[in-house]
């Protein structure tokens, strides 16, 4: 028995290192992604994708939960929403989180890097489409 928890002490210290080092290492991506969101490429546009309640049918549809790429303060970051009836009850920037909810939510940052591509996109469309109508007015002023 002593010698089974020696062993189970020895996994513990290697298991334990290797969870450290992996939070750590989404920490430091995490980090670099938001850095060159906000300030490389500056986009400025909140997106998200909601958190699965691993299917639960009998969820509350009037709470929900969301990674979003949105404003926290002065800066764009990448965070955790929780909703309660279309309103923002809490909002924690995903460096904030604690490590259980870090390694649940890591796997939806490439969703939402896809959800913000595509808002980015819609957002130039709409921007253009605009301006061309606005090109259209201006042109019909300058003939008079």
């Amino acid at each position: 028995m002593p010698n089974d928890l020696a062993k189970q002490v020895v996994v513990l210290r290697q298991s334990s290192a290797r969870l450290n080092k992996v939070t750590d290492d989404a920490q430091e991506l995490v980090k670099s992604l938001e850095t060159f969101l906000s300030e490389t490429c500056s986009v400025g546009l909140k997106a998200y994708v909601a958190i699965n309640n691993d299917g639960d049918s009998d969820a509350n549809p009037d709470f929900s939960e969301q990674l979003e790429y949105r404003r926290i303060g002065e800066k764009f970051r990448i965070a955790y929403v929780v909703s309660v009836m279309g309103e923002d009850h809490s909002v924690k920037p995903w460096s904030d989180l604690d490590r259980k909810m870090k390694i649940e939510t890591l796997p939806l940052i490439p969703e939402l890097l896809k959800a913000l591509t595509l808002r980015v996109d819609e957002t130039i469309k709409q921007a253009e489409d605009a301006l061309s109508s606005i090109r259209l007015v201006a042109a019909e002023l300058n003939k008079k």
